[in-house]
């Protein structure tokens, strides 16, 4: 069977487009019949995979990379990116989607909860996206700068953003809570807002976003998470059970895809940035230094068990789930070399 020729199209979803039957259908047309002489398995359907913040987080870079460089072409269908809300992409999965690109701390929680048949194939990104900024011009340039009274802009409550929060504050050698106060602010602009108008001293937020700031000069930045927390699992590819087994050439496909993308990633960094930049709309220039704060083990090909065990602890932290859990019973046995 010939190989047909991959589209590039990021599909932008609504909460309402993903609980929407209707509006979904034809976006996940190639998960009906997964397994069979149809679209599951490699036979000229559409695969819609949903990621989060699909253009927004440099976690998703390895998704445009191996978009733009043709790396999916071996799922023998068409591969197609949507954005979904974070929250919702295991729903999709349980429901639509073959696979999907979920956090593993959501991906986790959910596991814990019931979800059971959750699998973990490969990760997408094996390291702390968040980083903290302020404005040029706060004397506020590192941990050891933060004082009683100040207020850190975070992200939703029980989020990867807030945990981070938490853990900055504690450098400085202070109480989350009581000498710092860590608000829910939402998405990184409506974060830097806040700290734009005074209203927090520093905001949570991701490359891209941040690296544009910081360019301009508008910005400065305070800390990354990737160095308070050095070994973190932050998003994977996520499947169930039954369609890791009906459906797995596509997802193999897929996987194997991605880990070129990581490669190149790894070894071709000016080349990685334009793929990247092509398919989600940045500038290369933005794209090019973003890269350049990101360390090499984000982009592991291997779920690394340090990094499923600190997304545990962080989990614990927030009373999401029981200390120790057992992350690694979602990792998937059908694909051994990106879970071992």
């Amino acid at each position: 069977m010939t190989s047909q020729r991959l589209t590039v199209r990021p599909v932008a979803l609504t909460r309402r487009d993903v609980l929407r039957a209707g509006a979904v259908a034809g976006l996940f047309a190639g998960v009906v019949g997964c397994g069979s002489d149809g679209a599951g398995a490699g036979g000229g359907g559409t695969t819609a995979m949903p990621a989060p913040s699909l253009n927004a987080l440099i976690g998703n870079a390895p998704l445009h990379v191996a978009m733009a460089e043709g790396y999916f072409s071996g799922a023998r269908q068409k591969v197609e990116l949507a954005d979904v809300l974070g929250t919702d992409v295991i729903r999709t999965v349980q429901t639509q989607a073959i696979v999907g690109v979920a956090g593993a701390l959501p991906a986790l929680v959910a596991f814990t909860k019931g979800v059971k048949d959750l699998r973990v194939i490969a990760p997408v990104y094996s390291a702390a996206q968040t980083t903290f900024i302020a404005p040029a011009g706060s004397p506020v340039s590192s941990a050891a700068d933060l004082k009683p009274g100040m207020k850190i802009g975070a992200a939703l409550a029980a989020t990867p953003p807030t945990y981070f929060a938490e853990v900055l504050v504690r450098e400085a050698g202070l109480v989350p809570g009581k000498d710092v106060q860590i608000l829910t602010l939402g998405r990184a602009p409506d974060a830097w807002t806040a700290a734009k108008k005074g209203l927090v001293d520093v905001a949570w937020s991701n490359p891209p976003f941040d690296t544009g700031l910081i360019a301009s000069g508008e910005a400065k930045l305070v800390a990354t998470a990737a160095e308070l927390v050095p070994q973190w699992l932050d998003t994977a590819l996520v499947t169930t059970a039954a369609k890791a087994d009906a459906g797995r050439d596509t997802i193999a496909a897929i996987r194997q895809g991605l880990a070129k993308a990581q490669a190149l990633l790894r070894e071709d960094r000016d080349r990685a940035a334009a793929a990247w930049a092509r398919n989600a709309r940045l500038d290369e220039r933005v794209a090019r230094k973003a890269l350049e704060g990101v360390p090499e083990r984000a982009w592991a090909a291997t779920v690394g068990r340090e990094g499923l065990d600190a997304v545990v602890a962080a989990g614990a932290s927030m009373k999401l789930v029981a200390a120790g859990v057992d992350a690694g019973a979602m990792l998937s046995g059908d694909f051994p070399e990106a879970t071992r």
